[in-house]
C-alpha cells in the first residue's frame, strides 16, 4: 500500500485516519487498543538498561537461546521456557506457532526486494 499525501499539513489527517483505523481495529478483534497494555513493565525494564548503560557504559550482555541456520532467537524466560526442545529452527517454528489460538494476533512483514 502506498499513501500519498500532498505535503506536510496532510500529515495530521493521515495520523487521524490511522488511530480510527486502530480503534476500529482493536474494537473488532475485541482489545482495547489505546489500553497500552505492558507499557509500565516496558518503561521499568528500559530505566534499569539505561541505568546499567550509565553506571558502566555498556549493556548488558545478552545471550541467544537458539542458533541455527544463520539465525539467533532472544527472549524472556517465559518464552524460552515454552521453546525449549526444539532441535531444529523447523521444530523451534513449529512449537512457536503452534502457541497460536483462535482470536490471537500474527503479523509477518514482506521480505524487502
Amino acid at each position: 500500500m502506498r499513501i500519498s499525501v500532498k505535503n506536510t499539513y496532510n500529515l495530521g489527517q493521515e495520523f487521524f485516519r490511522w488511530e480510527i483505523a486502530t480503534a476500529v481495529a482493536g474494537a473488532i478483534i475485541g482489545i482495547n487498543a489505546f489500553n497500552q497494555p505492558d507499557v509500565e513493565a516496558s518503561k521499568i525494564e528500559t530505566r534499569k538498561l539505561t541505568s546499567e548503560y550509565e553506571s558502566t557504559g555498556k549493556l548488558p550482555p545478552e545471550s541467544p537461546f537458539f542458533e541455527a541456520e544463520g539465525f539467533k532467537f532472544y527472549a524472556d524466560p517465559k518464552n524460552v521456557a515454552a521453546l525449549s526442545g526444539a532441535a531444529t529452527l523447523r521444530d523451534l517454528m513449529k512449537l512457536h506457532l503452534d502457541r497460536i489460538n483462535a482470536g490471537d494476533y500474527l503479523a509477518c512483514s514482506p521480505t524487502s526486494q
